[in-house]
């Protein structure tokens, strides 16, 4: 027979055990199943009902921002919902030879390039994984780990006589001629032409076009041309001759690359030029003026004779010079002298006695003696003077040779001195 204490033991016990098993189906009903898909892979949790974030965190799966989660974080799910939660994938990025990391959510690699916004070219080599992808198979092409993208590109540039064998990472043959310093003119054949796409191995050839030398208006220009006739040539520059303009070679002249050619600017200036007329001057008699005096009757003045004349210029130089016409602009205007005519007797005292005279002349005498007339005591004519007289004290006929006269001193002073003396005629 069992005890009561024992009996109060045993019921204890199995109240114990009732309770633990309804406290183990109380939580066990309270721990709902939840679908956890991450990246394809299932996976199942029971947890307590909460927001997406709680049961991840609960489940300790890590979401990160890149993470593509649904529903939201935020969102409070249901027992048995599915939770899916997409990874983005890695991808090293090698763009001319610089390395990048990159996450993306994208599967192709067209839709990888547009995401991050990396334009390309018909030049651009893509790589997948080190495997060439023809740009036509890009928009199918799965995406990988590793993609590089190679715009370097291998040219040969002929340019007249010189091959180059160059690299750039240009896309257009303009653009690939400019980076390497490579100068055309818009007057140069260039094939393919500049706005074409490099093409791997492109070849691009250049025809230059001729380059010639204009001198003209003080200036000494270069022009590179198609052509090689000088009026074309001188037409593509826009240099243009009007008028007598002429150049040289002549306008329907070849050339020879390197040829210059010379442009003469021809005008012409006229020129008024005035040339004095001389008046002419007449002696008229006045009868009431006293002899050896005269008096002017009317002035002369100088008339004007007018030339024009044509000068012809070229580059600013005369080269011809030609009368055009020319005319009497003004007559001279001659002048009157009147001389007198009244003879009037004089007379004066002299120590000789008294004279009559009509005219004074006025003149100068140099006195001399024999020593000093030059001629030596020896010689015959010693001490004779230029009338055949000898000198000596006194008076004496003097002899002017150029007025062809005669006079008689009236007046000296000592043998050494005669300054101004006087003839009576």
């Amino acid at each position: 027979m069992v005890s009561r204490k024992r009996f109060a033991a045993i019921l204890a016990s199995a109240s114990l055990v009732v309770m633990v098993i309804a406290l183990s189906v109380y939580f066990t009903d309270l721990r709902r199943p939840y679908i956890i898909e991450v990246d394809g892979e299932i996976l199942t949790h029971s947890g307590n009902p909460g927001t997406v974030s709680e049961v991840l965190d609960e489940a300790d799966i890590s979401a990160k921002p890149t993470d593509l989660i649904h529903p939201p974080l935020e969102v409070k799910i249901e027992p048995g919902s599915i939770i899916s939660i997409k990874r983005p994938s890695k991808v090293i990025l090698i763009r001319d030879g610089f390395e990048s990391l990159h996450w993306t959510h994208q599967n192709k690699l067209a839709q990888f390039l547009a995401e991050t916004d990396i334009s390309w070219s018909p030049t651009t080599r893509i790589y997948v994984d080190n495997r060439l992808i023809p740009h036509d198979s890009i928009p199918d092409q799965d995406l990988s780990l590793e993609i590089r993208l190679d715009n370097q590109s291998s040219i040969d540039v002929v340019d007249g006589p010189d091959r180059l064998s160059l690299t750039t990472y240009a896309n257009t043959v303009g653009a690939a001629l400019w980076d390497k310093g490579i100068k055309i003119s818009s007057s140069d054949n260039i094939f393919p032409p500049v706005g074409s796409w490099l093409l791997p191995e492109q070849e691009i050839i250049i025809d230059r076009a001729n380059t010639y030398w204009i001198e003209v208006d003080l200036e000494r220009i270069q022009v590179l041309t198609r052509y090689t006739k000088v009026n074309d040539v001188l037409s593509d520059a826009g240099v243009l001759l009007s008028g007598s303009d002429y150049s040289l070679p002549a306008a329907d002249v070849e050339l020879t690359t390197g040829s210059t050619i010379n442009i003469f600017r021809v005008y012409q200036e006229y020129i008024v030029r005035d040339e004095p007329i001389p008046f002419d001057s007449s002696l008229v008699p006045a009868q009431d003026l006293d002899i050896d005096h005269r008096i002017q009757l009317s002035i002369g003045i100088p008339g004007t004779h007018r030339k024009l004349t044509r000068i012809t210029m070229e580059n600013n130089v005369p080269t011809d010079e030609s009368l055009v016409g020319e005319w009497i602009l003004r007559p001279p205007v001659n002048e009157s002298i009147g001389y007198g005519t009244n003879i009037v007797i004089r007379s004066m005292d002299t120590p000789d006695g008294a004279i009559e005279y009509w005219r004074v002349v006025s003149m100068r005498a140099t006195a001399y003696t024999a020593a000093t007339a030059g001629k030596p005591p020896s010689h015959p004519a010693y001490g004779i003077t230029a009338s055949g007289v000898p000198a000596g004290t006194g008076w004496s006929r003097l002899i002017q040779p150029l007025s062809r006269f005669v006079a008689t001193c009236t007046f000296q002073d000592t043998e050494w001195h005669l300054p101004v003396t006087q003839a009576v005629l």
